[in-house]
């Protein structure tokens, strides 16, 4: 906040208080428009994770449609667990979700 000038030898400190008020309005204003954002991104988020937990039980209703599914194919083809997921691309870390 503080300007200085060298004229000749000396060195001239001066500091005007609009110069200051200037700066300090500035931050705000950065400030509240982060904060707008921000908000604006929490939102989203919680939106977001309303969503996701309201598809849990879908997304658990279909897990266990492919582990009947799996079954039946073991059961029926006489095939391994490991063979059944290669053929049909089903991940090895698939389970249920949390509700």
């Amino acid at each position: 906040m503080v300007d200085s000038e060298k004229i000749g030898t000396s060195i001239y400190f001066w500091s005007f208080p609009s110069k200051a008020k200037n700066v300090k309005k500035r931050k705000l204003n950065d400030l509240q428009s982060e904060m707008e954002d921000l908000a604006k991104k929490l939102k989203k988020t919680e939106d977001s994770i309303v969503t996701e937990s309201d598809l849990k039980p879908a997304i658990n209703r279909w897990t266990e449609n492919i582990y009947t599914l799996k079954s039946y194919i073991k059961n029926t083809f006489q095939m391994e667990n490991d063979v059944v997921d290669q053929s049909f691309g089903i991940p090895a870390e698939l389970d249920y979700v949390d509700p």
